[in-house]
């Protein structure tokens, strides 16, 4: 986590070009000292957040007026993209639905964010919120679609950010860096920056898919929640299977950044002991700096055709999912997921309802005796299949040991 955070703060900290504007004029006038004074500005923010509360608006908001003072400013519009991802968990609306939905585990083990420690920061933010669109817990509807749409955004916007820099095949940022960190200064390149763009075309490819379903649940109210997970309801479902075009499309750019920034790595000459992202000199270990052996490169220059062999041919899986001590082997069709997406989740499991248990609790009640115990593995549209052929209800039953599921029907 430490190499992230350190990437974290090599894109958001400045120098050199800058821009001003007049805001009593419709166009802004460009001024590159005001504009660098700003980037200046915003690293001190970055630092005092890295070291503090771990909310970057402050941040970002300076290194957005950089930008806008000086748009050739490719160190502000490099810091500004940095800033503007790590900032989304004190944006207001998004801050108050992660502290509804109770996601914070969740978010901070899979989006870029992960481990900040962002959530001992969020209360002003999630205050803020709440003042303005209202509490979204109690009979307020939590529209997941609005959710994923937002974040969908603003990753667009550091992807924009990211993609200008790029532009710039000569872009250089020397670093100046405090000490302890092993060196005087830090250089970025396009390089680094092609391999910070990579993973957000991946999380925006995972937003994709979630967006693509029905994902709303009308309140977090018992009773609604209840009604989502009927087996007739629309929740899971698929709503917009154009979204899952767009993700696979997103997947696509993501593989092809890391192998263009994978090329660019290997085509440097220049003193490297400086480098955020360089390849590993003989001898070292790995250490604060990104370094990676020239298998991890060409791994990722690789990447674009690993991706299509994984999205046009089964990938074999050969685990012992039965624990029985002999290995099984399990073809997944990744492609599936895109190409003829599943309609809806909930019909792959045998048939059942939903029913209360009380005041408040509700059960989950099997419609059928355990031995006539049905999953539809059809409704997978061959996502996963077996060396011979397609998925049967009793393989799955004996390979992933879903029998055990119908003894825990009922009210609990």
């Amino acid at each position: 986590m430490k190499k992230i955070l350190i990437l974290v703060l090599a894109l958001a900290l400045p120098l050199v070009f800058a821009g001003c504007g007049d805001d009593e004029e419709e166009t802004t006038r460009v001024d590159p000292q005001a504009s660098a004074d700003k980037v200046d500005l915003g690293t001190f923010a970055a630092m005092d957040a890295l070291n503090g509360d771990m909310d970057f608006t402050a941040a970002y908001d300076l290194f957005e007026e950089a930008v806008r003072l000086d748009p050739n400013n490719m160190q502000a519009r490099a810091g500004a993209g940095a800033m503007n991802v790590l900032r989304l968990p004190n944006h207001p609306m998004i801050a108050d639905l992660i502290d509804t939905l109770g996601i914070d585990e969740l978010l901070k083990g899979t989006l870029p964010w992960k481990n900040l420690g962002f959530g001992g920061g969020r209360g002003p933010a999630a205050g803020a919120g709440r003042a303005i669109f209202g509490s979204l817990t109690g009979e307020m509807q939590t529209d997941m679609g609005m959710f994923l749409d937002l974040l969908l955004a603003e990753i667009q916007v550091s992807i924009d950010y990211f993609n200008a820099v790029e532009g710039h095949a000569d872009f250089e940022w020397l670093i100046p860096m405090p000490e302890g960190y092993g060196m005087d200064t830090l250089e970025i390149d396009v390089t680094d920056i092609h391999f910070a763009e990579s993973p957000l075309h991946f999380i925006r490819a995972l937003l994709l898919g979630l967006d693509a379903y029905n994902l709303d649940i009308g309140s977090l109210e018992g009773e609604d929640v209840a009604a989502a997970l009927a087996q007739d309801s629309d929740f899971l479902t698929l709503t917009n299977a154009g979204a899952l075009t767009t993700a696979r499309g997103a997947m696509d750019a993501g593989a092809d950044e890391a192998s263009v920034g994978a090329v660019l790595l290997d085509a440097e000459v220049d003193d490297q002991t400086n480098d955020f992202v360089r390849l590993l000199f003989p001898g070292e270990e790995f250490g604060l700096w990104v370094a990676m052996t020239e298998g991890q490169r060409d791994t990722l220059e690789n990447m674009p055709a690993m991706m299509d062999d994984m999205m046009d041919n089964p990938l074999p899986m050969i685990d012992d999912f039965d624990n029985d001590e002999v290995p099984d082997t399990l073809l997944v069709n990744l492609g599936v997921l895109f190409d003829d997406p599943i309609e809806d989740f909930k019909a792959i499991l045998p048939e059942y309802t939903i029913q209360a248990c009380g005041d408040t609790a509700y059960g989950i009640f099997w419609a059928e005796t355990e031995e006539n115990w049905t999953w539809h593995p059809e409704e997978l549209n061959g996502l996963i299949a077996l060396p011979g052929g397609p998925m049967t209800s009793d393989a799955m039953i004996q390979m992933f040991g879903l029998g055990l599921l119908y003894y825990m029907g009922g009210c609990l």
